[in-house]
């Protein structure tokens, strides 16, 4: 069987982000839009597409991202509740340290939807 394309991957992580956010509380949806702006952003970057991102953002991006992949944590995972809490402080400080770069991304991102 034939590897799906890029196109076919990000069309389905698409569905897979719609189909999480209508299943999320209003008050966590602008959090869960914040984060898929943030994927998108990464995609665009990896893939040459966005430029123009100081290299100190994406060291702070490379670093929370790490952070919240590996299983060392302040609060490990494993204490319920409470361990995703530091995960949840890193996403956060992340996503306001991103704000104005999240919001020129988002601009951009509608400028090439009006374009194609």
């Amino acid at each position: 069987m034939a590897e799906p394309s890029t196109r076919q991957q990000r069309e389905r992580i698409e569905r897979w982000f719609r189909h999480w956010e209508a299943e999320l509380p209003e008050g966590l949806r602008e959090l869960w839009e914040e984060i898929r702006l943030l994927w998108h952003l990464l995609q665009d970057l990896w893939h040459g597409r966005y430029h123009g991102v100081p290299p100190s953002t994406v060291a702070a991006i490379v670093a929370a991202l790490f952070y919240l992949a590996t299983p060392l944590d302040l609060i490990p995972d494993t204490i319920p509740l409470l361990g995703f809490t530091d995960d949840l402080l890193v996403l956060k400080a992340l996503l306001e340290s991103l704000g104005d770069e999240l919001e020129r991304y988002r601009h951009w991102q509608e400028k090439q939807q009006d374009l194609g």
